[in-house]
């Protein structure tokens, strides 16, 4: 699952055990390598906030979220307190770190970890999203990145619009998503992508309708002839009736 371009340094990645006091490690290295995947893909902005989720290492899952600036403990709290009541997850080991990434030109930036049971559905093929977005819909365009042991046979959503999200699902294991609109409690994301009508169940649909205005232009016929007869036979004996 993980790109075959730069896996050395992914694994260095995963051996610093994200979160654990070197968050700021962690944020320079993905904005030096997540973020050019998507320059191949012309997106050249780099995301506010990127959350990485380690699966199948464990018994339980790890969970990273990175932001771009320095953010405050009681809000970082209260985005994984969010996590906690919409996804009902049981957080566990949460570590919260800011520290200076020593790059020039560079802010300073928080970083939070944590353990939880299994969150990646790998039997099924999908990956858990929208409680992230709920928590963190604040920033403009979050990046979720999925590490995983063994390969997925992914099932879950890919691209996605509304008029609050776009989102777009990139190799590998990524979601990218830009939020237009924050003035949502819950967004109801399908766990799948929408099913595309098979040609049959199309051909059917269209002869289906088909039938449906002949039936209905065959009774606006009938109901015409009705009422001309009726016309006619009123006159017909109307004009007895004067005689």
């Amino acid at each position: 699952m993980i790109h075959s371009s730069f896996p050395s340094l992914i694994c260095f990645i995963l051996r610093l055990r994200i979160g654990t006091g070197r968050g700021a490690l962690v944020w320079a290295l993905l904005l030096a390598v997540l973020p050019a995947s998507s320059d191949q893909q012309g997106n050249s902005e780099r995301p506010d906030v990127v959350v990485l989720v380690q699966s199948g290492f464990g018994y339980r899952d790890t969970v990273s979220i990175n932001y771009s600036d320095k953010v405050t403990d009681q809000q970082v709290r209260k985005d994984v307190q969010s996590l906690i009541d919409t996804a009902r997850w049981t957080v566990r080991e949460a570590q919260i770190s800011t520290e200076d990434t020593n790059v020039p030109d560079s802010q300073a930036s928080t970083s939070v970890s944590f353990q939880t049971d299994q969150i990646v559905s790998q039997s099924v093929g999908l990956y858990p999203l929208e409680p992230f977005i709920l928590a963190l819909k604040r920033y403009k365009t979050i990046q979720v990145t999925y590490f995983l042991r063994e390969s997925v046979d992914f099932r879950g959503l890919r691209d996605y619009d509304n008029k609050y999200v776009t989102v777009s699902y990139q190799s590998p294991a990524t979601y990218l998503v830009t939020v237009k609109r924050q003035d949502f409690e819950r967004l109801d994301l399908p766990l799948t992508p929408p099913k595309k009508p098979e040609a049959g169940e199309k051909k059917r649909s269209d002869t289906k309708t088909g039938l449906i205005v002949i039936l209905a232009v065959l009774c606006g016929i009938i109901a015409y002839c009705i009422a001309a007869l009726y016309s006619k036979s009123h006159r017909d004996v109307s004009g007895e009736n004067h005689r």
